[in-house]
């Protein structure tokens, strides 16, 4: 089975808005954080030389198995774009993806290896992401300050910070493998993100205090 995805864009969705019954809900805006994953992706696609594309879960249609796909989907990957937002490891579900390709890194380039997980840190401080990215953090691409990404993230300099991610995810797809060697996608599972899941990263969350 050769690899259908250059990368997985894993990223937190933003909470649904929940109001009392008989109130009517202002017309709808897509959240930042969306807004930032579109225009992300958008702006990453055309730096890339590989003949696999992006995945994100926008994609997937209503009814599947999302479970499924979404493991499925990020087996299927050479790598991960994680877009790191304040809530990103709080999230089950991302914590979920995190840990999956960490593992599927391990099982493909050897413990130690820390190649297959692109963060790119969209909100936070770097000093309070080390419990989380650990080494990786001096590797995490810093593209924060934006409040409209459809535009400032087609500045020169944030441009050239996608075309740098890129840059290594064209690499990542021309050296790894094209066959996910000894790995069984059909069986391989995402930790569902439901709330019976506890994820393994158990340190509190420093944002959102």
């Amino acid at each position: 089975m050769d690899y259908d995805y250059a990368c997985f864009i894993s990223y937190k969705r933003p909470p649904k808005p929940v109001y009392p019954s008989g109130v009517t809900p202002p017309k709808a805006t897509k959240h930042i954080w969306l807004q930032f994953a579109e225009a992300f992706e958008e702006k990453l696609s055309p730096y890339l030389t590989t003949r696999i594309g992006i995945f994100r879960d926008e994609y997937l249609q209503p009814g599947i198995d999302y479970q499924k796909q979404i493991s499925q989907s990020l087996c299927r990957s050479v790598c991960m774009v994680a877009l790191v937002v304040p809530e990103y490891f709080e999230s089950k579900w991302c914590v979920a993806e995190w840990l999956a390709m960490q593992d599927l890194e391990e099982k493909r380039l050897g413990r130690g290896k820390q190649e297959l997980i692109i963060p790119v840190v969209c909100v936070g401080e770097f000093e309070t992401l080390e419990n989380y990215l650990g080494t990786r953090l001096a590797k995490a691409f810093d593209i924060r300050n934006i409040v409209s990404p459809s535009r400032q993230l087609n500045t020169l300099t944030n441009l050239r910070k996608i075309e740098a991610i890129a840059r290594m995810i064209n690499g990542l797809v021309n050296r790894i493998p094209v066959t996910p060697m000894s790995i069984d996608c059909s069986s391989f599972s995402v930790v569902s993100g439901s709330d019976d899941v506890t994820p393994k990263i158990e340190e509190r969350s420093p944002f959102g205090q």
